[in-house]
């Protein structure tokens, strides 16, 4: 079908192109997308090229077909659009989904503190953008804020430090971001609520906060989540009434404003939301002055299902928070009697629910942001003394690499666990950049290798390729161990001594020896602990007992990083004694030493005369 739209003296000649069934590729972008239509333009005159909102570098064209370089977007399905003077703009409608990218990571493991915000608040807006933390606006127990603050999980020594303001003061706000641009929505200004939004984009910190189109209706309590690429504003209180209505806002086309989706089942303020596997869930909130222990979930790939009900959380919790990471969705939140219970779900095991994962210090209304596979909690409010909080808190996870070492020798099975790491198309695998060898590509949750062999020891990254997902990479997850030595027998064993002998390793500064009267290694002898030998292969150890079972291993040192253990070698201490052991000072009596292996019965040459 062919419009034509007047402006002006201009004529622009837009062609709509059936929509075809979607291509998918990674959130980093970079791989190549032929698009195919008669007419795309006269074979040289295609100028640009979109693909979800995202321009992408065209390499070759004829009048038929343009292959692009596609570029890097947070995720979602969109119209790829091809540009051409001839024949204006061909849409291809949902026609490329973006994957959402990989992550690496391993069980939970519990919480952690992390700096506090340098003010309590609680109510504030909380959005994960590029491995950071952004805590917007809030209350401080008597003040809306204006006031931004973002953290580094990566430089925790620095703390919350303290970015452009918003344009005015808000509590009860929502935030999301998409495609490293953080958006500030709704809220209240201690008088009124609000229809303002906000843009923050990180890669242009001094353009501060931007205003972009406002929301349909003034909105504080309100939720907010990022699926496709888009922007979605969930329920809230318009002053009068709680709400169940939901807009959209696609940064990609900024003229079309907030339009309506479906509504929520019912009316919901004061709740949470988070999005996962291209889905939006609504938790919780507060309907008809009531505290709601519901759970809905919207797919923006088929909106005319709207939102449908699924597992209900245990709880209803008060000032609910939610976030989503490793491919997971988190609910959390205050309770009464003063606890802060934590759900998850994982959207890949519905038939699960949710499960509880501990609990925080008592706090509702605080911010929840996940980044980089883990989850952070900040600020929120309490019924007791002091009532509101600046404390943080960050969810850690078991490495996702097991396991994490390997001689460089190679050799050894490593599974590699997560989300998103394929969709049973991984090409390959790095472990310090060294090249490892694919046994089993159960993606999208887990790769095994086959560790390669590496040229000296080091510490690096992970990195699992795949077509469908692009590069998941989890840094300095892997260390190149030195080769453990070879443990030698040892030799000259005596009453009370040994040589301790391994084999040299190539590359080695120094060798770690213990030794031990346990094969276990519970305990050591004096001295003889970790204890750095330099560079050598043979040590003796002396002033041990005799006719005693000694055991020792040893390990070896390169480029600051430890091998393993060699294989353990035992030894026994000769056993003999004297007839006497003790004796005047004048000295003048006899000793008699006896034990096995003091000579071949002729060539002792030498005796001990006490005195």
């Amino acid at each position: 079908m062919r419009l034509f739209a007047v402006a002006g003296a201009a004529v622009v000649l837009l062609a709509v192109a059936v929509a075809q069934a979607a291509t998918s590729g990674p959130a980093s972008g970079g791989n190549t997308l032929t698009i195919s239509k008669v007419g795309l333009g006269s074979g040289s005159d295609i100028t640009n090229v979109t693909v979800c909102g995202v321009p992408a570098t065209i390499q070759t064209q004829t009048s038929k077909t343009v292959t692009v370089i596609v570029g890097a977007c947070d995720g979602g399905t969109g119209d790829i659009k091809v540009y051409s003077v001839s024949r204006g703009i061909t849409t291809f409608v949902n026609g490329y989904t973006y994957n959402p990218p990989g992550s690496i990571f391993g069980p939970f493991m519990g919480w952690s503190s992390i700096a506090n915000l340098p003010t309590p608040s609680y109510s504030m807006g909380a959005a994960g953008v590029n491995g950071k933390i952004y805590s917007i606006g809030g209350f401080d127990g008597t003040h809306n804020l204006s006031t931004v603050y973002v953290y580094n999980p990566a430089q925790p020594a620095q703390g919350w430090s303290n970015l452009s303001s918003l344009p005015a003061v808000r509590s009860d706000l929502a935030a999301a971001s998409v495609n490293g641009k953080i958006y500030a929505i709704g809220g209240y200004d201690g008088s009124v609520r609000q229809a303002t939004v906000y843009v923050y984009d990180t890669s242009q910190p001094a353009l501060g906060w931007l205003s972009v189109s406002n929301l349909p209706a003034v909105r504080s309590g309100l939720a907010a989540a990022t699926a496709d690429g888009k922007i979605y504003a969930i329920g809230g209180y318009d002053g009068t009434n709680s709400q169940a209505t939901v807009y959209v806002y696609n940064p990609a086309q900024p003229a079309a404003g907030w339009l309506s989706v479906s509504n929520l089942p019912a009316p919901y303020e004061l709740l949470a939301a988070a999005s996962a596997d291209g889905k939006i869930y609504a938790l919780g909130g507060e309907n008809g002055g009531t505290w709601q222990a519901t759970a809905y979930v919207y797919d923006p790939i088929q909106p005319t299902l709207g939102w449908q009900t699924m597992s209900n959380p245990p709880a209803a919790l008060w000032g609910p928070a939610a976030a989503s990471a490793d491919g997971k969705i988190y609910f959390l939140g205050g309770s009464v009697p003063y606890s802060s219970p934590i759900y998850v779900y994982d959207p890949s095991q519905p038939t699960l629910g949710w499960t509880g994962m501990g609990a925080l210090q008592a706090h509702g209304y605080m911010g929840a942001a996940g980044v980089n596979g883990q989850i952070y909690a900040f600020g929120g409010a309490d019924t007791l003394p002091p009532y509101t909080f600046s404390t943080g808190s960050a969810g850690t996870f078991a490495t996702g690499v097991v396991p994490s070492s390997s001689s460089t020798t190679g050799g050894s099975t490593i599974t590699i666990s997560g989300d998103n790491l394929g969709n049973g198309d991984v090409t390959s695998v790095t472990l310090c950049g060294v090249s490892a060898a694919i046994l089993a590509d159960n993606s999208p949750t887990q790769v095994v290798v086959s560790a390669g062999v590496a040229s000296i020891p080091s510490t690096g990254n992970v990195m699992v390729n795949s077509t469908s997902y692009g590069v998941t990479v989890a840094s300095n997850a892997f260390i190149y161990l030195p080769p453990a030595p070879n443990a030698l027998a040892a030799t000259n064993i005596t009453l009370n001594s040994f040589y301790a002998n391994w084999s040299p390793v190539s590359g080695a500064a120094s060798y770690l020896l213990d030794v031990s009267t346990t094969n276990n290694f519970s305990t050591y002898v004096a001295g003889c602990s970790n204890l750095n030998v330099g560079n050598v292969t043979t040590l003796w150890v002396n002033g041990l007992n005799a006719a005693t079972t000694y055991y020792y291993r040893v390990r070896c040192q390169e480029n600051s990083l430890t091998s393993g253990n060699s294989s353990a070698i035992a030894l026994q201490t000769l056993n003999g004694g004297a007839g006497v052991s003790s004796g005047p000072a004048v000295g003048g009596n006899i000793l008699v030493i006896s034990g096995t292996g003091l000579g071949n019965g002729s060539d002792i040459y030498n005796r001990l005369w006490v005195g």
